[in-house]
């Protein structure tokens, strides 16, 4: 690493001049400033800073020890947080430690990292003895002032005991609000988090993340401080570039290949589960007749993975399925769309999510694809908390009355001046699910002449001998089917199981053209 206290930096500026020497950077924007300020007066005696969104400076009393930060970073994807510990960890004594929830964005790093002459040290399970061995010495001889680790590493006795012996400077957790969405499920080692800080006790914690509400800020600094007080720096979390778009289907996967067909490219899917990354890229590139789609999960080798990586980073048109999880980890900043196929569990996890759009500034599109059966998830969680905010995203991408962001960023306890770009604001956004009115029209026209399956094929053929036929022209007849049947169940349309209409595709009675709340 450059030696940065060299009298070769001018003195007036050392950290501007850190910024250019090691990473190339001539500018650093106020909140970076602000945020590195921070970091470096807890080894100088300086009182920290915090700053509001308009830019005025904030009381910092209600730190006790200035010389001891504990600090929450909001700042949205893509606004270059990373510089803001990379930069710090060439400056202050002692190592930095960087806790990341993903391999995939530990190896990123430290690619990114080595790439500038940082050197910096993974720890991580699986490595075997002679990798490992070698990490622990880069940090026992001081060679690596930057340690990157996933929480569950944090856990080992002689990990633990490496690091205290070093005496961290400054501990940080990225992608901090995954301390809420998945310490309190399926990650516990980031419950431990806390404890684990604590017992390293580094005089500077700071915890990143895009996107957090007021409850998950909370939940946040309750498991990373406990009682200790934190400042937080917050940066207006709106991605103006983005727009977004919500589409409420009766056959998601038809929607999805309507969305990947008009939608600009390079684009990414997000999808729920592992086998429907693989399901949805296999309909994708059936559908639109391309290889340029494939899918991205932690069930693949590492050597499937960078394949898959290699081919998606330089490409101008490849669509990538991924699980949410894994989609995190993808680093390709002109990305022009980002498809949820499913609803992410929080409003902070869909605008980290879709947030990896544009983030080279251009103008970008951020979809989510809804069902109404995603409701009946809701039922099936135990946690309130999180069903609130489960319910929260569904309620976002049901209605069609209010501005997209506006909605987004006052779920998040912010406010927005004006719309850069959403489906309500432009007069486009539908209220009723893609299928719904097509079926009630056909069954409300055609009244007990068809079966049900009968009905779904005509539904689905291009042309047809009565009203409204060819109307979902495009569907998988076995799609229509299934909306129907969904339909059905509802009372929106009636399939009689017994007498003379049985089986027959009939209107509901008085069924008027109702939502499906109606």
């Amino acid at each position: 690493m450059h030696d940065l206290n060299s009298e070769t930096l001018p003195r007036e500026d050392p950290v501007a001049a850190a910024a250019d020497t090691l990473f190339g950077i001539r500018y650093l924007f106020p909140y970076q400033r602000l945020v590195i300020a921070n970091i470096l007066d807890a080894f100088s005696g300086s009182p920290g800073r915090s700053e509001d969104q308009s830019g005025s400076w904030e009381d910092p009393s209600r730190t006790e020890n200035p010389d001891r930060l504990r600090q929450i970073v909001l700042l949205p994807t893509g606004y270059g947080k990373s510089l803001c510990f990379q930069l710090p960890a060439a400056l202050i004594p002692g190592p930095t430690l960087v806790v990341y929830p993903l391999r995939s964005l530990m190896a990123d790093q430290a690619r990114r990292l080595r790439g500038r002459g940082v050197h910096c040290a993974l720890l991580q399970g699986g490595q075997d003895e002679g990798e490992r061995r070698s990490c622990e010495d880069d940090i026992r001889t001081g060679k690596a002032r930057i340690i990157l680790a996933n929480p569950e590493i944090l856990h080992s006795g002689p990990v633990l005991s490496l690091l205290r012996s070093k005496g961290l400077a400054h501990a940080v957790v990225d992608e901090a609000h995954c301390v809420s969405e998945w310490g309190d499920d399926f990650r516990p080692a980031y419950t431990d988090l806390g404890d684990i800080l604590r017992a390293l006790d580094p005089p500077a914690v700071t915890a990143f993340t895009a996107t957090a509400s007021p409850g998950i800020l909370a939940r946040v600094a309750e498991v990373l401080f406990g009682e200790e007080p934190w400042r937080l720096v917050s940066g207006d979390p709106d991605r103006p570039n983005l727009r977004y778009s919500c589409h409420p289907t009766l056959s998601r996967s038809h929607t999805l290949e309507r969305l990947a067909r008009s939608l600009p490219k390079p684009m990414l899917v997000f999808c729920a589960s592992r086998a429907g990354a693989q399901i949805t890229a296999e309909g994708l590139g059936r559908a639109l007749g391309t290889r340029e789609v494939r899918f991205y999960h932690a069930g693949m080798s590492k050597q499937e993975r960078r394949a898959v990586e290699e081919w998606y980073l330089p490409s101008r048109d490849g669509i990538l399925t991924a699980t949410c999880a894994f989609g995190m980890g993808i680093d390709k900043p002109d990305i022009r769309s980002v498809i949820h196929a499913d609803p992410p569990p929080s409003v902070e996890s869909y605008l980290q999510e879709s947030g990896r759009a544009g983030r080279d500034g251009e103008v970008s599109a951020a979809a989510l694809v809804v069902h109404p059966q995603d409701r009946l998830g809701l039922g099936r969680e135990s946690d309130p908390a999180r069903r609130l905010r489960r319910a929260a995203v569904l309620d976002y991408a049901e209605q069609a009355v209010r501005c997209r962001r506006e909605t987004l960023l006052a779920l998040l306890g912010s406010g927005s001046e004006a719309c850069s770009g959403c489906d309500v604001c432009e007069g486009s956004a539908v209220p009723e699910p893609e299928g719904f009115g097509e079926i009630l029209r056909f069954a409300a026209a055609n009244s007990g002449r068809w079966t049900a399956s009968e009905a779904a094929r005509l539904l689905a053929d291009k042309k047809g001998p009565c009203a409204w036929a060819g109307s979902l022209s495009g569907w998988d007849p076995r799609e229509v089917s299934a909306a129907i049947g969904y339909l059905s169940g509802l009372g929106k349309v009636r399939i009689p199981r017994h007498g003379a209409w049985k089986g027959r595709l009939r209107a509901a009675k008085l069924s008027g053209h109702r939502g499906l709340s109606g």
